[in-house]
């Protein structure tokens, strides 16, 4: 387990240090409850290498809806998670990370509960993708 930053809030001068997985599950918590789809953007707080610097994972949560995304990125590329095919009717999806949207792909939303895990897992093994769920690349 690593310790991570995490930055979310838009009037945030310094990050909220995750050490443990109760410390994430505050952070995820504080987000999900929310209003809109909010980006978690997690990395590693005292990077070994610069590869690992390079690594980021972003968390996006939408409470009110129960779904979330995923954005990773690492030297060697850069993913979104894949969900499920969006209503013909959605033509566009904005996450916000700190009050600034950010476009995400119409297929890239999952269940919050894989979201979280996908955060956990990363806390656990920050110096790769977390396995779950579906990838896509950027």
């Amino acid at each position: 387990m690593v310790e991570l930053e995490a930055w979310y809030g838009e009037d945030q001068d310094e990050p909220v240090a995750v050490r443990t997985a109760a410390e994430l599950d505050a952070v995820l918590d504080e987000v999900a409850g929310m209003r809109g789809r909010i980006i978690v953007h997690l990395k590693v707080a005292d990077p070994p290498s610069l590869d690992v610097r390079l690594m980021v994972l972003d968390v996006g949560l939408h409470g009110d809806a129960g779904t979330g995304a995923l954005f990773y990125r690492s030297p060697s590329g850069a993913w979104f998670s894949r969900g499920a095919t969006p209503e013909p009717s959605v033509t566009e999806l904005l996450y916000y990370y700190m009050n600034s949207d950010t476009e995400y792909p119409l297929d890239c939303e999952i269940p919050i509960d894989a979201a979280r895990r996908a955060a956990h897992e990363y806390l656990d093994a920050a110096d790769k993708r977390p396995s779950a769920p579906g990838w896509q690349v950027f």
